[in-house]
């Protein structure tokens, strides 16, 4: 073989040898290229998860501030309308009956103005604590005022039910309140209105419930009164 063919045939290798390698490095950086945007997309659907879950929770904070009172965290007017509606189709479809307590919390005006607003809002808080903690768990307690709350009891038997759980309401919100050094009773009344006895219109058992707790404003201490009593 001369020195020409060997040349030749070694240029041969080194092209084949090139060829291979380019093939290589164009085989590899597909690979490479595949596995990083396979990486990439599952980086994206965790990130997308991620926002996923935060735009969720964002979402139930809103709800949540649009229907509950931002310092007590019970429910607010239109949380109450709404779940009052509710409760009576569930109560009209099972011949069940529903009790509305207006309660109001007696010289609340004047505690916050000797005290001060920071104490008035920890006794309203703490109104709020006490209030769940007197009613059952398939009863709705709301903050309707400044110092105003509704209660709503679900399936009642009778009056007397609503007695008990009404004064239970009162002995728990007239505890003392350590605001600074000092320890404050406050008393409340309680007015009520029944479903279906009374009315079947939410506005009305709302508004006789709290005609009936003006009524036990009138008399000293605290006290429940019935929509139709003293009238």
């Amino acid at each position: 073989m001369t020195d020409a063919n060997l040349i030749v045939v070694a240029l041969s290798g080194l092209v084949l040898i090139a060829v291979c390698l380019v093939a290589f490095l164009t085989v590899r950086g597909n690979a490479v290229t595949i596995e990083t945007i396979r990486q990439t997309n599952a980086d994206l659907e965790v990130e997308v998860a991620k926002r996923d879950r935060q735009l969720q929770t964002a979402n139930a904070r809103l709800v949540k501030l649009v229907s509950h009172d931002f310092l007590t965290g019970l429910a607010n007017r239109s949380l109450l309308r709404e779940q009052l509606g509710l409760m009576m189709g569930i109560a009209a479809r099972e011949s069940n009956r529903l009790a509305v307590l207006f309660v109001d919390l007696k010289g609340f005006k004047d505690l916050n103005e000797e005290f001060g607003q920071e104490a008035g809002d920890q006794v309203l808080t703490e109104t709020a604590a006490r209030l769940q903690k007197a009613i059952r768990k398939s009863d709705l307690a709301a903050r309707v005022g400044a110092d105003e709350f509704v209660v709503v009891l679900n399936k009642i038997a009778d009056r007397g039910v609503v007695t008990n759980i009404a004064n239970k309401i009162l002995t728990g919100l007239s505890g003392p309140h350590a605001i600074g050094e000092k320890e404050i009773s406050v008393q409340a009344n309680v007015g009520v209105s029944l479903y279906p006895d009374d009315s079947k219109k939410i506005y009305e058992l709302l508004s006789f419930a709290d005609r009936a707790m003006v009524r036990a404003k009138q008399s000293d201490g605290s006290n429940v009164s019935y929509h139709g009593e003293g009238c």
